[in-house]
């Protein structure tokens, strides 16, 4: 491990922002209540090929239909229904001129014959209707959420008047003009069910005779279900399904048991389904078991639930679906001296007296520690009152509910009630079948379930069956072993250790770096792997390996963390396709967005002396008004557009669930409401805000036309959990990638602390939302993603900043804002005329910003600093009308660490914040950025696309093109010219017919697309169409075969390219690598006379030094051309901001490999000039004179890059009006002078120390001879610069 700097932190708390393509990490120094790191990691997370992937699945999708349609043929050739040249003719003759959609309701009704039969049943086959994956409830509304299921459900409902899908469409005016689907038009959707019985009674209708015929009706009762549903094994023991409505199953409960991963305690076992009792039990009595229940006439005498108790309580269960607190009051006949409480409650109450008396610990501080100990209790006791509001767990025994009521008075209703363990083989079957089939094929498998049980089974409603999804975090095994004694009364850990689990693998793992998670294809035995915990997907595969590099980074520098707080960003919950619908939407979003700016414009004319943030604003209440049918969601009035945009207090968007109940500040949770309205409110949900039944009812009619369904859930809600469970829920996601990472760092990694803290929760992981709630309050700047990636370290800070205590003091102060209270404590504020009240608190912040230099940040005056800082802290402990903060000068802080600032400013304005002393200041530097290095030696070592091998010892290769596309040249460079010549003179033919257009040359002669081309044949009526032919291609294929075809040895892709530099002209190039050429263990050998430099991947860091002196740096993207490289300033992550940049004629060229915390980069990279490609516009005078000094000094460095290209800059620094830093016109005319007697190369050095503040140089530099001045400007530039 590397050795500690003495300003490592004793104890720290990491927090990491994990997004799919970044993550932002900083380190909080727990004792001195600072950031002491910090810094962003990029790296790519687009790793899955979607475009192969969807090239796949249509070429899967193709070939299964042309099986479909191969084993339609045989069916009729075998059975000698037609012969294989009339199913040709069939298919190809125009003489069958009757529309086939008139010839498929037909044969519904009417006999027709037999290559009439195939046309039509050939058409079903390539379109046989869709089939979900689940059962559907008709009765389902949320079925209809999007346009191909309204249309599905509205061809259903039409498909019920007639007695076929072809009927239908041959008779119903709705599908005259269109029969077909189209882009965004699914009219000829239907369910598979409606088309499987078309086909039925047209089989049925022309087979009527047949079948009527006892000799040969079994025959066609194969023939018919040959056409239906045919599955053959073929000779690899495969089952492959040809019939027309032949449905392979989507999944089976062996590849999805594959996919999960295994117990944390079972280590062999795997997790088990959710939904199953066993599962639902485990969770309830562990619920149960945690519950702290007091007496408060014996000064909060603690006790526990018996067996007796927790026994009644589960059959409690099994009658109701959601217990609460006061069910087991009621059913438990508790007194009123008895109240519940949690281990939330009491740890957060008693680490609160703890930090009030180690924080006033004076005598003078008798009074606020007296203040802060009621302030603690009183949120105990409100916290304990409102738990018996809540459920106990999320479901309860939903799954014994749910069968209890569907088998209610039934035989299985009193077996599962003798033996409710019987409910987990069905839960299970539920759980990991998909489709019907499977489901009603494993559950005949079950013994005690007769054919009625498994028929309701089936016919169970959608709200039910969606109940049975997910997995628990433990095996059946190690839950039914745990069972055994959380029903004797012990709490859940107590209970794991009686079971012979060891809990530390919860709490605190033995490793002091985190193991890393390979894939199960490179991985040994004894590692772990992403399979073995159910990681299928690419994305966090990769974010997660990233995140491992980086705590393994970090504990090698700092030591092992006190505490970890993560967030995972949503998108790692959602499949690729519900990450592109999210990409849509946010599309649409912005495109509604401009048109709300439009309307915008259209009131208020002077829409552009608006800051953002108000627009942004304006445009939030303009969708919420568009959501609600711009009418008052609470009074039902009207909002009016122009009063809504030009006074900014008629309407306010308010929180449906209060904030001080839930950090949910997404527009799901949003309304628009009149002020008045919102007022009233206060922090009530809105049933318990409307509460007369007339309004209420015309409240909920609104509600319903809301499209979104979060919305009108969270609308309806008559309850939701109170401060402590909130609490909890604030620091724990619930998504499984989330949940799995929190506890493997937990269960792998050794942390650091002191005794109070082992046992404790040491790993967070915070849901996005409260991070972007906690964002926003403390008012950090809205995400400009386009600027830089440097927001992704202030999500960090904001997550390792977030702590419970932090949240329950951020829920205090919602509660009081709610209430009107925090108005009532401005006001005390401003009457309070004595040492600590407003009329101080704003003089001392005046005396505050007075006692510092406004350009260097330093402190001038000390005592002045520390009086006004003493004073604005005492105020704002008496009067918390101000939104928590973690510490005083937090928002400053990571401002300034997390800021696109350089090395010097920052050092110097970080002396203003309190607890940087002035060694630890010193070793600061701005966040450098680091990108993901890719040196991989694994790809494709040649191009997508497979050619035609070469005819025998040709060494061309044949790709076949349309005819629509070649030219008269390819003819003639075509194997038809030989093997061909009817074809060959007929295609010259129609060359020849072609007219030349103005400007056009014979090579630029086409086919027109409408003309149609037969081959030459002996009978015209049976000639094929002529698509396409072979044309060589002049280039040499690679020797060995690719899937049985040729591929070209370039376009291959580059494993990694060679810098190299000319021995005679001192010139740079790159020169590419591909994997073919490691593929095939070819020697590398440069050009003669040209050396080798270094080795160049993606992502190595660049500096190029240019003969000027200049310097361009950036990560490396690509080669562009022997001296042409691309790069990306290392503050952007989108690699379209990358720079294009010659390298031929650099003096010199360095090459970097960043570490993964950035802390490795070159000193020289932190200096003034820079560290991307600045713009060297001319600055304008009038632009400059108009700054004030300081910002003069802060912008100087991108004139002196500018400087340095032009040759008349005197005058810029003479005409600039300077008597801020300079007394008198005659000490301008003397630095002027000596900026034009002084070499050019030295001249940047003169002008940038005029420019720059300092005690030491600015004050003596007016009395100092003109020597002097250069010479203490010469020396003050080269000691800091």
């Amino acid at each position: 491990m590397t050795e500690k700097s003495s300003y490592s932190p004793k104890k720290y708390s990491l927090g990491l922002d994990i997004g799919t393509s970044s993550i932002g990490w900083a380190v909080l120094d727990l004792d001195k209540e600072r950031i002491h790191d910090l810094g962003v990691r990029i790296f790519s997370g687009q790793i899955e090929n979607k475009k192969r992937r969807q090239f796949s699945s249509a070429q899967r999708m193709n070939k299964r239909k042309k099986q479909r349609l191969k084993h339609l043929k045989a069916v009729f050739i075998n059975n000698g229904l037609l012969s294989p040249d009339e199913i040709k003719l069939t298919l190809k003759d125009q003489r069958i001129t009757e529309n086939i959609y008139s010839l498929r309701a037909k044969a519904a009704t009417q006999q027709i014959s037999n290559r009439e039969l195939f046309r039509v049943l050939y058409l079903i086959a390539k379109k046989r209707g869709f089939k979900s994956n689940r059962k559907s409830d008709p009765n389902d509304n949320e079925s209809s959420g999007t346009k191909f299921k309204e249309q599905l459900a509205k061809n259903s409902a039409i498909a019920e008047k007639y007695q076929t899908v072809g009927l239908m469409l041959e008779n119903d005016p709705v599908y005259t003009n269109r029969k077909r689907n189209s882009k965004d038009n699914y009219i000829a959707t239907f369910q598979r069910e409606d088309i499987r019985k078309e086909v039925e009674i047209i089989l049925h209708k022309q087979f009527e005779k047949e079948l009527s015929t006892t000799q040969i009706s079994n025959e066609y009762k194969k023939i018919i279900e040959a056409i239906l549903d045919e599955t053959i094994i073929d000779s690899s023991g495969e089952k492959q399904y040809l019939g027309i409505f032949a449905q392979r199953p989507y999944t089976n409960a062996s590849l999805i048991e594959k996919m999960t991963g295994f117990c944390e305690f079972e280590k062999t076992e795997r997790r088990y389904v959710k939904a199953s009792y066993t599962a639902e039990e485990y969770t309830f009595l562990s619920a149960l078991s945690n519950i702290v229940i007091l007496d408060t006439n014996k000064s909060d005498e603690r006790f526990r639930l018996n067996e007796e108790d927790l026994e009644q309580l589960l059959e409690l269960a099994k009658q109701e679906k959601n217990i609460k607190y006061s069910d087991i009051r009621k059913s438990l006949s508790l007194d009123k001296s008895i109240c519940f409480s949690s281990r939330a409650i009491e740890d957060t109450y008693q680490d609160s007296i703890k930090h009030a008396n180690k924080k006033y610990s004076s005598p003078q501080n008798k009074e606020m520690l007296t203040e802060a100990l009621e302030t603690a209790k009183k949120i105990r006791d409100r916290s304990r009152k409102n738990i018996e509001r809540q459920k106990i767990c999320e479901k309860g025994l939903e799954t014994f509910c749910i069968f209890k009521r569907l088998f209610k008075d039934s035989v299985l209703e009193q077996k599962i009630g003798e033996n409710p363990y019987l409910l987990d083989d069905i839960a299970y079957i539920l759980t990991v079948n998909i489709d019907d089939e499977s489901i009603k094929t494993n559950l005949q498998q079950l013994d005690f379930l007769s054919d009625h049980d498994i028929s309701v089974i089936m016919n169970m409603p959608n709200d039910d069956l969606r109940h049975f999804s997910g997995r628990s975090n433990l095996s059946r095994l190690a839950m039914q072993n745990i069972i055994k004694y959380l029903k004797k009364g012990y709490q859940s850990h107590l209970a794991i250790q009686k079971a012979g689990y060891d809990t530390k693998e919860i709490y605190q793992g033995n490793n002091i770096t985190l193991p890393s998670l390979k894939l199960s294809e490179f991985s040994q035995d004894g590692d772990e792997t992403f399979e073995k915990y159910g990681i299928n997907s690419k994305v966090a595969q990769r974010a997660l390996s990233q995140s491992i590099k980086l705590i393994n980074a970090i504990i090698k520098k700092y030591g092992s963390p006190t505490y970890v707080r993560v967030e995972l960003a949503r998108e790692f919950a959602k499949t690729e396709k519900e990450r592109e619908k999210i990409e849509r939407n946010n599309k649409r979003n912005r495109e509604k967005n401009r048109k709300y700016e439009e309307i915008i414009n259209q009131i208020f004319k002077d829409n552009h002396k608006l800051p953002p943030s108000k627009i942004g604003h304006i445009i939030r209440k303009l969708t919420l008004r568009d959501q609600q049918d711009c009418k008052d969601i609470y009074s039902g009035d009207h909002i009016d557009v122009t009063t809504l945009v030009l006074d900014e207090s008629a309407y306010e968007i308010d929180h449906i669930i209060p904030r001080s109940k839930r950090f949910i500040n997404d527009m799901n949770n949003l309304v628009l409401t009149s002020t008045k309205n919102n007022r009233e409110k206060s922090n009530q949900l809105p049933l318990a805000y409307i509460s007369d039944p007339t309004k209420q009812k015309e409240f909920l009619e609104r509600v319903n036309l809301i499209k979104d369904k979060q919305k009108r859930k969270n609308l309806r809600l008559d309850s939701c959990e109170d401060q402590d469970n909130m609490t909890e829920r604030a620091l724990n996601d619930t998504k499984h990638i989330a949940r799995f990472f929190k506890n493997y760092i937990q269960r792998n990694l050794l942390f650091a602390g002191d005794d109070e803290e082992n046992g404790r929760q040491r790993v967070f992981a915070i849901p996005g939302p409260v991070t972007a709630y906690m964002r926003a309050r403390w008012g950090f700047d809205q995400k400009d993603r386009d600027a830089n990636a440097l927001h992704h370290a202030i999500d960090a800070c904001v997550i390792v900043a977030t702590t419970p205590k932090l949240l329950n003091r951020v829920m205090y102060h919602e509660s009081h804002r709610e209430q009107g209270k925090l108005y009532s404590e401005r006001q005390a504020a401003k009457q309070d005329t004595g040492d600590f009240g407003m009329q101080a608190y704003l003089q001392a912040k005046k005396m505050y910003y007075d006692s510092l230099d406004r350009v260097s940040g330093e402190i001038i005056d000390p005592h002045k600093h520390n009086v006004a800082y003493k004073i604005m802290q005492e105020h704002e402990k008496r009067y918390r009308y101000s939104f928590p903060r973690p510490w005083t000068d937090f928002m400053r802080e990571v401002s300034l660490r997390a800021g696109d600032i350089d090395k010097k400013t920052l050092q110097n304005k970080l002396v203003e914040i309190n607890n940087y002393d002035d060694g630890f200041r010193r070793t600061l530097h701005p966040i450098f950025i680091s990108h993901m290095r890719y040196g991989k030696t694994r790809g494709s070592g040649h191009g997508e696309q497979i050619y035609k091998k070469p005819y025998k010892d040709d060494s061309r290769i044949i790709q076949h093109k349309s005819i629509y596309d070649i030219s008269p040249d390819d003819i003639d460079n075509s194997p038809i010219a030989i093997s061909d010549r009817k074809l060959y003179e007929l295609l010259k033919d129609a060359f020849s017919k072609i007219e030349l257009k103005v400007n056009q040359s014979e090579k630029d002669k086409r086919i027109d697309k409408n003309t149609v081309i037969y081959k030459p044949s002996k009978n015209p009526d049976k000639s094929p169409v002529v698509k396409r032919i072979p044309v060589y291609i002049d280039k040499t294929p690679i020797q060995h075969d690719v899937r049985g075809g040729a591929v070209l040895n370039e376009k291959g892709t580059v494993a990694y390219s060679i810098l190299c530099q000319s021995s005679t002209t001192g010139h740079y190039k790159v020169v590419p690598v591909y994997f073919r050429q490691i593929h095939a263990n070819e020697n590398i050998e440069l050009e003669e006379s040209w050396k080798y430099i270094s080795r160049i991947v993606p992502n190595d860091f660049v500096v190029i030094i240019k003969k000027d002196g200049s310097k361009i740096s950036g990560y490396y993207k690509t080669r562009k051309g022997d001296t042409l490289i691309s790069i990306l300033p290392h503050k952007h992550s989108d690699s379209s901001r990358a720079i294009s940049q010659r390298i031929g004629t650099a003096k010199e060229i360095r090459i970097y490999n960043i570490s993964v915390l950035g802390d490795n980069t070159p000193e020289e990279e932190y200096k003034w000039y820079g560290l991307a490609r600045r713009s060297y516009r001319k600055p304008r005078q009038a632009e400059f004179a108009r700054q004030p000094a300081r910002n003069r000094a802060r912008n100087w460095g991108n004139f002196a890059d500018w400087r340095h290209r032009c040759t008349n800059s005197g005058r810029l620094w003479h005409d600039c009006d300077h008597k801020s830093t300079h007394s008198t016109g005659d000490q301008r005319h003397h630095n002027c002078y000596l900026w034009r007697k002084a070499p050019t190369s030295q001249r940047a050095s003169t002008i940038f120390t005029t420019f720059t503040p300092s005690q030491s140089f600015t004050p003596t530099a007016r009395h100092e001879s003109t020597a002097q001045k250069a010479i203490v400007a010469t020396n003050y530039h080269q000691q800091n610069y």
